[in-house]
């Protein structure tokens, strides 16, 4: 594999390769976790701005109107999750 990457990218940079092998989730469980941490935020996001219900629902109890509560709900993941 190391062979395949140095084909394509033509810097050595033994300080990320540490960090690489260290790091990196070995089991096929930490590659899951990783995986959906990473797409959590956009899929509950998603759910939240695009599904009529449920953004009909929050907007009420928040008393925001759409485009207010898309702002707050982007604004609050922006800050918070990341």
């Amino acid at each position: 594999m190391k062979d395949t990457i140095s084909r394509f990218i033509s810097v050595d940079n033994p300080v990320y390769d540490k960090y690489a092998e260290k790091f990196q989730a070995k089991t096929l469980i930490g590659r899951i976790f990783y995986i959906s941490a990473y797409l959590l935020p956009g899929i509950i996001a998603c759910s939240l701005v695009n599904i009529e219900p449920v953004h009909r629902y929050l907007s009420g109890v928040l008393g925001l109107d759409g485009y207010k509560f898309q702002y707050f709900m982007f604004v609050i993941f922006t800050l918070f999750w990341h």
